[in-house]
């Protein structure tokens, strides 16, 4: 009787579980030969603006997709400021580096974190960016 009265009690090493992500974007980013675009993605609440001359908005935990078309490969550098000091360049720090993205290649992007973001991309030509697209990250409202 001892052994099955045992199954009955918690698991003292149980682990945490995993929680549902959607991966649906809420914006979708195109770096091309012409520049960085930025269009809402499936899922809501992109919202067009924001602080420190961000184009686009979206809530903290929003998902992302980041796609090279065109004919050149582009190297994306993302970096992430806190809102409140978003115009000081001192405050700027590296957030991911996606490394040289072939014509046709996706990233996904999870911004879990509020603050201004700057997409920047260049071209194997040339180290210096040749786009930027600003993105503010706010964090969600309670309620």
């Amino acid at each position: 009787m001892a052994g099955a009265g045992a199954g009955c009690g918690s698991d003292p090493d149980a682990q945490p579980t995993v929680a549902s992500v959607d991966f649906d974007p809420r914006l979708v980013v195109t770096v091309d030969d012409g520049g960085i675009s930025a269009e809402p993605g499936d899922r809501s609440g992109a919202e067009a603006g924001g602080a420190g001359g961000a184009e686009w908005t979206v809530p903290t935990g929003s998902v992302v997709d980041l796609t090279v078309t065109g004919d050149e490969p582009h190297r994306v550098v993302i970096t992430v400021s806190p809102t409140d000091r978003a115009d000081d360049p001192d405050a700027e720090r590296p957030w991911v580096d996606a490394g040289t993205l072939l014509p046709g290649e996706t990233t996904v992007l999870g911004l879990s974190a509020a603050g201004v973001y700057r997409v920047s991309a260049s071209s194997p030509a040339s180290a210096d960016p040749s786009a930027t697209l600003v993105l503010e990250v706010r964090p969600r409202l309670e309620g």
